[in-house]
């Protein structure tokens, strides 16, 4: 879908050889490890603790971003850091405790957020120069969609099977073009915001999923979700708070 969309505004993909190594990279960092441990992960820790660790990767991006000198020091966004990792320990903490706990997917899940943010801070720093959102979105994508099918043939744990009825090829087509969509503006909103910026809208799949499982999908809820919930989201507007105005620096 992305390819005939650039195709047709005449945006084509770069292929030089740096161009596919960002592909390569970009997608595994940011679209196949990332959401392949997050979808693998609902089965074992649910949407919730899933959805709430989604929200992390702008504070990863932030405190990763200033390291590298990308970003200055901000006080409302250290402290938006302390507040969401506070409000994540908690979780952790008490997910950790539950009777029912499976620790190595609760460790697996956290690494999701790490990969997001690491992903962030590669296409920032490693974007081809001079080329567009709509044509570098259809090769990371193919990229991701490349990564996933080989691991699916050479990991023995993994299978490609799918239940193949009305149904399910109904939702694949949907789920394939939410995504298309969504990674299109994710890269668009990455070019205009910068990679922290971007990494907020993770506070946005919470505010989402959260409801969505405990509503519709009748899934209980931890009561560390409600205060880990509140520091999380209060750290994510620190951040927006401290977000830089055009012009400034």
């Amino acid at each position: 879908m992305l390819f005939v969309l650039s195709s047709l505004k005449k945006q084509y993909s770069p292929t030089k050889i740096l161009a596919i190594k960002y592909y390569f990279t970009s997608a595994f960092l940011s679209v196949a490890g990332s959401n392949f441990i997050f979808f693998s992960a609902v089965a074992h820790v649910g949407v919730s603790f899933v959805a709430l660790t989604i929200s992390l990767p702008p504070l990863l991006t932030y405190i990763a971003a200033l390291m590298l000198g990308m970003e200055s020091y901000n006080r409302w966004r250290a402290a938006g850091v302390a507040l969401a990792l506070g409000g994540t320990s908690i979780l952790v903490i008490a997910k950790w405790s539950a009777p029912d706990s499976d620790q190595f997917w609760i460790l697996l899940t956290l690494l999701g957020p790490v990969l997001s943010a690491a992903g962030n801070i590669y296409r920032t720093l490693h974007w081809p120069n001079g080329a567009q959102a709509k044509a570098l979105a259809p090769g990371m994508l193919l990229a991701a969609t490349t990564t996933l099918i080989f691991a699916g043939i050479t990991i023995p744990a993994l299978s490609l099977s799918i239940f193949m009825d009305s149904g399910s090829i109904a939702l694949i087509l949907l789920q394939s073009v939410v995504f298309a969509g969504q990674f299109l503006l994710l890269l668009i909103l990455q070019r205009i915001g910068g990679p922290v910026f971007l990494s907020l809208i993770g506070a946005v799949s919470a505010a989402v999923g959260i409801p969505i499982a405990v509503i519709l999908l009748g899934e209980p809820m931890l009561a560390a979700v409600i205060p880990s919930g509140v520091l999380i989201m209060t750290g994510i507007i620190f951040m927006m708070k401290g977000q830089p105005q055009a012009g400034d620096g």
